[in-house]
Formats: C-alpha cells, sequence, structure tokens
C-alpha cells in the first residue's frame, strides 16, 4: 500500500466539515490555477464527494454524470462521417475545445495543487470512507488510477467511431473496451492526451514518492 505522503493526513489548519467545503476548495483552486474560468465549471455541491467518487470509476466503464465534478463543455463533441458514410472520425473540432482547459491544467503549479490536496486531504479520506472504503486510503486509489490513465494508448487520427444508436462508440473493439478515463483521454486527442500525461506523470511522484512502499 502506499500511504498518504507527508503532509497528507494532517491538518495544518481547521477544517470546515465535508458538506461545507465546497467554496473553501473552489477559492483554493482559483488562487492556484489562476483562472475563474474552471473554477465556475466545477459543480456548487459535493465537490469533494464528486471528485472521489469520479477518480474511482476512472478505471472502470462508465462514470455516471450525477457524480461528475465539472459541468460540461459548452460546445459539444463534433463528429464527421466517412467516405462510406457507415463510419465516422472524430473532428478536430471536437480536440480544439479542450484547448483552454487543457492549458490550465498543464500549466498549473502542481506542487501548490499538492499542498491543496494535502490541506484537505482529510475530507477526501473522509468522502473514501463514506464511498464504501473504510480501510483505505484515496490516496492509494488516486495513484492506482493515475497509473492506470498512464497507461493508456496511443491513438492516432483519424479515429473511426459507429452510430449505432444515440451515441457514438470507437468503431475499434480494442479502445471501445477502455475504461472510462482512458477513453476520455483518447476523446482528448493525442496531443492533449500526451501533456495530461506527462502532467499525471509529475503529478504522481508528488503524491506518491515520499513514502511509496510504506
Amino acid at each position: 500500500r502506499i500511504a498518504p505522503p507527508e503532509g497528507l493526513g494532517g491538518e495544518l489548519v481547521p477544517l470546515p466539515s465535508l458538506d461545507q467545503s465546497d467554496q473553501y476548495l473552489k477559492l483554493a483552486l482559483t488562487d492556484v490555477l489562476g483562472s475563474q474560468i474552471v473554477t465556475d465549471m466545477l459543480a456548487e455541491t459535493d465537490l469533494i464527494a464528486r471528485i472521489v467518487a469520479t477518480v474511482d470509476n476512472l478505471s472502470r466503464d462508465h462514470v455516471a454524470e450525477r457524480i461528475r465534478p465539472f459541468d460540461r463543455l459548452d460546445s459539444s463533441f463534433d463528429a464527421e462521417i466517412t467516405s462510406n458514410n457507415i463510419e465516422f472520425t472524430i473532428s478536430p473540432d471536437s480536440y480544439r475545445r479542450y484547448d483552454l482547459l487543457v492549458d490550465i491544467v498543464t500549466n498549473a503549479n502542481l506542487k501548490e495543487l499538492t499542498k491543496i490536496y494535502g490541506r484537505f486531504y482529510p475530507l477526501f479520506q473522509k468522502a473514501y470512507i463514506d464511498l464504501g472504503y473504510p480501510n483505505a486510503y484515496f490516496n492509494d486509489r488516486m495513484v492506482t488510477v493515475i497509473d492506470h490513465l498512464l497507461a493508456t494508448p496511443e491513438v492516432q487520427d483519424p479515429i473511426r467511431l459507429v452510430r449505432s444508436h444515440v451515441l457514438y462508440e470507437f468503431a475499434d473493439m480494442d479502445l471501445e473496451s477502455l475504461s472510462s478515463g482512458q477513453k476520455l483521454l483518447i476523446r482528448l486527442g493525442n496531443e492533449h492526451a500526451t501533456r495530461i500525461k506527462a502532467t499525471l506523470s509529475k503529478l504522481r511522484l508528488l503524491i506518491a514518492d515520499k513514502n511509496a512502499g510504506t
């Protein structure tokens, strides 16, 4: 097990209760990210519980919309039909709608974000216990999920899709069988996914390296 690294688990300042923590966390994130855009997209209620539940589900088949910590993007997913009129490909416009968000996340001060994570860690841990894991560390789960996302295959354009029902699916069944988190990375586009993976690798070191193996 990877225990919470040094500084992730002790309260240096009094914390609000879990159900009163939303605005405190939003203010802290706004200070570090330097952008109101991201925090405006964050859920108004149960933010930490939503983050914990989403992280826990990223390595699984589906993340329910009701537990996601972010609102939907203003622009919608876009696909282009291919010459056979059966398959589609992801449009470059779909990748571009993530440009600003990816820029903010990948340029963020990860050391400061880790400090926020450490400050609020007791609440993340409580939310994880409430989710049904009384004998586990949320930080363990975070590291495991990061490793899972880093294992996402690199997929080059064009990415083929089919639409047998309302929603698009990957035409390649190997891609369609991936987890919700890995498919999300692929939908970002390879350039964005590469940048997000690099950021996740750095974050992993910050939250796991100090006490790795304890």
